[in-house]
């Protein structure tokens, strides 16, 4: 009777964790990448931390499912399932031992699990999955990116303020200067000049006048000549 009801008990408290969706497994990482080349160091040890995180006692069960990873606790030797009981708040590293160098060159995959087992029923309550991704002598392109970034509306543009114009004050206007130097007239002096009186000739006299005219002073110095 006690039997039946400790049972009833554990699997009405395996339903109640189920239905409310309780979290028992914490990990430190759940995707791990490496990019390895001939003569690399090898093999590759990943430290794992899980923690319980649930409200109870569990088993963390670890497997890895390639013959070229794996799996233990920290200071035991490799096995391909590593089983142990952790208690509530409860933490330990798990080694990932990877050995790239047993790989074909090229993009290799393998998967670890991580399973929180109960003690009772020994139901599964929570699995977390560890993808592990080696590139040998061989780097992927990094993806290009297709989403496209769309064009604002033209009422969510921003109008650019005009910068206002500086105001230039007007520059000096050079005025040329002539080459030669204009040289004004000097004043007339104020002494005016007479104009001389122009010579104007005499009238001829008639030779037969003149002969007339000394005639008569001839006569007249006869005349006084013999007066005296």
């Amino acid at each position: 009777m006690d039997s039946l009801f400790a049972k009833t008990i554990l699997l009405i408290a395996s339903l109640f964790t189920v239905l409310t969706g309780t979290d028992y497994i914490k990990i430190s990482s759940d995707s791990l990448t490496y990019d390895f080349k001939n003569g690399g160091q090898a093999p590759i040890y990943y430290y794992l931390n899980a923690e319980n995180i649930g409200i109870k006692k569990v088993r963390f069960d670890v497997t890895s499912f390639s013959d070229w990873v794996s799996t233990y606790k920290e200071g035991d030797h490799p096995t391909a399932k590593t089983s142990i009981e952790l208690d509530q708040t409860a933490q330990l590293n798990f080694v990932l031992e990877i050995h790239p160098e047993r790989l074909q060159d090229g993009v290799n995959k393998a998967k670890v699990t991580v399973e929180a087992v109960d003690l009772q029923d020994y139901s599964i309550l929570e699995l977390k999955e560890v993808s592990i991704t080696v590139n040998k002598n061989f780097k992927p392109a990094p993806e290009i990116s297709t989403t496209t970034t769309a064009t604002p509306e033209i009422s969510q543009l921003q109008t650019a303020t005009p910068e206002p114009t500086p105001f230039l004050s007007p520059e000096p206007v050079l005025t040329a200067k002539p080459l030669f130097k204009t040289v004004s007239p000097s004043p007339k002096s104020s002494q005016t000049k007479i104009p001389s009186p122009a010579f104007s000739p005499e009238p001829e006299v008639p030779a037969s006048v003149l002969k007339q005219f000394q005639s008569v002073i001839d006569s007249i110095k006869l005349f006084l000549k013999r007066l005296f």
